[in-house]
């Protein structure tokens, strides 16, 4: 499956559309979040340092249920996107399209973020285990550790938002152009929330 979305997405939307149930697409974004929180879980204890047994134990039960929120929160941003998608595609464009073909393909587009979040964890677990900075420059490309990892997030990021539009065109029988503003409205929506607290601190 997951080759196909790689190399024929409007193909594999067709397809999944063409089901009944939103199964899969619940066991996407719900790994999407796993993975996204696993990694939150592992950079806090690359942050403990010398701290005592006491303080670990609430350190650590708070972070996992930071990890928990972000699982709820990933969940959201699913029913959010596509329930945004589909009222503006209904009611601004007067387009068809079912709700449940729409968390179908936005689910699936999850994938992406879903191997963002293995990244992270490999990352920051690499990170904790060899003990090593994540200034320091690779050799053989020049780049620092941070500067990769960040590239690497924002193709992926992309091809999120990639795979959410050819999703869109295949569940609404939007043109192009259309799939791509039904997508980053209310992308664009979550990115500014997300951004307003660095804008206080």
């Amino acid at each position: 499956m997951i080759a196909e979305v790689i190399h024929s997405p409007t193909e594999f939307f067709v397809k999944q559309t063409e089901q009944t149930g939103v199964g899969y697409s619940v066991v996407i974004v719900g790994i999407a979040g796993l993975m996204l929180g696993g990694s939150i879980i592992i950079s806090a204890f690359a942050a403990l340092g010398n701290t005592s047994s006491d303080a670990i134990i609430y350190y650590v039960i708070g972070n996992l249920i930071t990890a928990g929120m972000v699982v709820a929160l990933i969940y959201l941003l699913w029913l959010f996107y596509a329930g945004s998608i589909h009222t503006f595609s209904t009611y601004v464009f007067g387009t068809s399209g079912e709700f449940r073909e729409l968390l179908i393909v936005i689910g699936w587009g999850f994938i992406g973020l879903g191997f963002a979040g293995a990244i992270s964890l490999i990352f920051e677990g690499g990170i904790l285990l060899l003990s090593v900075e994540p200034t320091v420059t690779i050799p053989v490309i020049g780049l620092k550790i941070t500067t990769l990892f960040q590239f690497v997030n924002n193709i992926l990021f992309l091809w999120t938002c990639y795979l959410w539009v050819t999703g869109v065109r295949v569940a609404t029988s939007n043109g192009l152009k259309r799939s791509v503003l039904l997508v980053v409205l209310p992308v664009s929506f979550s990115l500014f929330v997300s951004y307003i607290p660095s804008m206080y601190t």
